[in-house]
């Protein structure tokens, strides 16, 4: 299954958290497959940090991969951190994160031919990783059958640009 995150509302310039969720959630349910991210016109796909804190949700990631889901852009698709000015706050932009007791392995997944670019900050902490990778709350948890090809991490990140933990 292939489906384009403009058919859910994604748009360059915009907060596309919900709208990358929603198509992840749509290829995840349906057995595995691809999130297509055309180009647009140069523009940024904005991904808002969601985190405890009474911050909007819980997690530490603008969204979250899933089982047989590989995100896939054009030459050119960039994912950023929310700015500021339209309400963004400090983190990873995005990656994987799971805990034991929802789901303790994630396999077969992927960013294909994205440039991440992370322009966030921490106070205090290694937050700021631009793609992350995180095995939940238990050491037995796994994540395999990774797949990143032709990406690129782009800005000033407090933290890694890409954290496998």
């Amino acid at each position: 299954m292939i489906v384009n995150v403009w058919d859910y509302g994604a748009r360059p310039w915009t907060d596309c958290t919900a709208a990358f969720k929603d198509a992840i959630n749509a290829v995840a349910n349906s057995g595995g497959g691809h999130v297509y991210m055309p180009y647009g016109n140069e523009g940024e796909y904005y991904v808002q940090y969601k985190g405890g804190n009474g911050l909007p949700a819980s997690g530490y990631t603008g969204f979250e991969l899933q089982t047989g889901v590989y995100l896939h852009g054009d030459e050119g698709t960039i994912i950023a951190s929310l700015p500021s000015s339209m309400g963004g706050l400090f983190g990873q932009v995005c990656g994987v994160k799971f805990q034991s007791n929802s789901e303790p392995s994630v396999q077969d997944i992927g960013l294909i031919g994205i440039t991440v670019k992370n322009t966030s900050v921490s106070s205090g902490n290694q937050n700021g990783h631009a793609i992350w990778f995180h095995n939940g709350s238990t050491s037995q948890s796994t994540i395999k059958n990774i797949t990143i090809e032709g990406c690129h991490v782009l800005g000033s990140a407090w933290g890694d640009g890409i954290y496998f933990g």
